[in-house]
């Protein structure tokens, strides 16, 4: 049996809201972590936010710039009960003496994932050779010059550290200039930020990272996930990224890659399509859904299956009829096959071709 090295797992006490914003839902973002302490060549701390509850995870380790896919397994850890966790890992010798040295957390079940890349020597580090194809032995003695090192690739990155449901979002940037002027905008999910609501202006630290508070504007307070984007001032450089905003709220729906020809619009239907909101969800029993933009006089059925499904060919779990109405709520159950999974998608599909898909949190 191939047996791993010990590494130290520290739970943090608990999801962290600072003070200053009172009272307030804290909506979780997706696991992240950013790199902590380094000793060169033996281990590396990472610290890990919004770590979903009761998932083992797969640390790999990797050459820089390889996201770890595929990389050398190098520990695995227990989330327990979720949210701020702390893991010292082993470096793998094959990595002894590299610069930098990608890193990736996989969780064995449920999709999460997240990678980054840290300093694990930075004088006289090595970096791994480049993939070239060999050239013909010459028949005579060639000199061939040593080739010039390309400096490493340096991406601006942004994380996600926590947001307060449409009040504030806590990020991290790391890879900017240092001491340099930045200004942050927010924008509906798939803009990348780009043109978007300016939420402030800051200044970066000497330090790695800088750490920054912004507020959610009102026009994008009641949606589910927003963009956000960070740019310089001067010098062009940029990152974007997205966060969980609302459960339940507005759902952007992301833009066509093609042209899509809608269906006939039947007499007494409105010209949008049906949309699918959530309302709350009682882990393992029941979700309340809110159905909007709905044909009239028509039937529908409700139908929940694994997560990536959209629920096609889904289990029913209910029916209703729109009446005169455009909309309606209701409160149906999750089946048992369904009960402890994560994530659930749902869809409601009507009779006349109609139909509407979302997911939500179940556990």
């Amino acid at each position: 049996m191939k047996k791993y090295k010990a590494f130290t797992l520290f739970l943090c006490i608990a999801l962290l809201v600072p003070a200053l914003f009172g009272v307030g839902k804290v909506f979780a973002a997706n696991p992240s972590f950013t790199i902590g302490e380094v000793v060169t060549d033996k281990t590396v701390t990472i610290l890990i936010k919004d770590a979903p509850k009761n998932r083992e995870f797969i640390v790999r380790m990797g050459e820089y710039d390889t996201k770890a896919i595929n990389g050398i397994e190098a520990g695995r850890f227990q989330t327990g009960e979720g949210g701020n966790l702390q893991a010292t890992i082993d470096i793998p010798v094959a990595f002894a003496g590299r610069a930098q040295i990608a890193i990736r957390m996989d969780s064995v079940t449920g999709g999460w994932y997240y990678y980054n890349w840290f300093w694990n020597k930075k004088e006289g580090g090595t970096w791994p050779p480049p993939s070239t194809t060999p050239e013909p032995t010459p028949s005579s003695p060639v000199t061939t010059p040593q080739p010039t090192k390309t400096p490493p690739k340096i991406v601006p990155t942004i994380t996600i550290i926590s947001a307060v449901e449409s009040q504030s979002v806590t990020i991290a940037i790391t890879n900017f200039p240092k001491n340099a002027e930045m200004r942050a905008f927010m924008g509906e999910m798939y803009t990348k930020g780009k043109d978007g609501i300016p939420v402030g202006d800051f200044t970066t630290t000497d330090a790695a990272g800088t750490e920054v508070t912004l507020n959610i504007p009102g026009a994008l307070a009641n949606d589910e996930r927003v963009a956000i984007r960070v740019e310089s001032v001067r010098g062009g450089w940029y990152s974007y990224n997205w966060f969980w905003n609302k459960q339940g709220g507005r759902v952007v729906t992301p833009p066509s890659s093609g042209t899509v020809t809608p269906a006939p619009t039947q007499p007494g239907d409105t010209s949008k399509y049906p949309a699918l909101s959530i309302i709350s969800v009682d882990s393992g029993k029941t979700v309340t859904i809110k159905a909007d933009n709905l044909p009239q006089n028509t039937e529908f059925t409700v139908l929940l299956g694994k997560m990536w499904t959209r629920g096609v060919n889904g289990i029913p779990s209910a029916t209703f009829n729109s009446g005169p109405q455009t909309s309606a709520e209701l409160t149906v159950d999750i089946p048992a096959s369904l009960a402890n999974e994560s994530l659930i998608s749902i869809r409601i599909q009507g009779t006349n071709g109609r139909y509407a898909y979302n997911w939500f949190i179940n556990k």
